[in-house]
């Protein structure tokens, strides 16, 4: 029995090891490139703060509605999770609220830290499904899933005939704002006019 758990307590020290040496670049990417992403799996997924339970009625007036996020970024990353510094205010007028150690578990356990990138990925789509369709267009949801369709598909395109040209790669985009304009549809929500987030 004990040596069943020696391994646990083996396994789980490799991974926090394999996590801690891939978490600053973890952080710097996340914070620099996906911030939109730290605030969706905060206002999806946060568990609490850690070490402060008298500060966890600002966390819940965030996850009410009550206070807006004005900034989310990754302290540090370990193998359950995130622990995000968030930054929040009522109004823009307001005095901010800083929370620090709110807790983010991942949303499956991880084997190594080369799986929190598809993990991260896996969340972020996961934070905006539960958030709904009005936070995504809010937050340029579509507009993302677009350009990252046309991105793939010129990619797809140029590999086939390494010389593509301007036209063909425009036509990659309308192709792509055609097919979030089709995912639209199928969700029944109204495409926004062209003056909204097409732009």
């Amino acid at each position: 029995m004990s040596s069943t758990k020696d391994d646990t307590s083996m396994k789980r020290a490799v991974l926090e090891a394999d996590v801690a040496k891939s978490a600053k670049r973890i952080m710097n990417h996340m914070n620099s490139d996906h911030e939109d992403s730290n605030i969706a799996y905060v206002l999806a997924f946060a568990t609490g703060i850690e070490g402060e339970e008298a500060v966890n009625t600002s966390l819940s007036d965030i996850l009410d509605g009550k206070l807006t996020i004005t900034s989310a970024q990754l302290t540090d990353v370990d193998a359950d999770g995130f622990l995000l510094e968030v930054k929040a205010q009522e109004s823009p007028e307001s005095e901010q609220v800083v929370l620090s150690n709110v807790r983010v578990p991942y949303h499956e356990p991880i084997e190594s830290a080369k799986d929190i990138h598809l993990t991260a990925v896996a969340m972020h789509r996961k934070a905006y499904d539960k958030l709904g369709v009005w936070y995504k267009v809010k937050k340029g949801y579509y507009k993302q899933v677009a350009k990252f369709v046309a991105f793939k598909s010129y990619k797809a395109i140029q590999k086939s005939s390494p010389g593509i040209s301007v036209v063909a790669a425009g036509a990659t985009a309308l192709v792509a704002v055609g097919a979030a304009a089709g995912y639209l549809r199928k969700t029944k929500m109204p495409v926004p006019k062209a003056s909204g987030f097409w732009n």
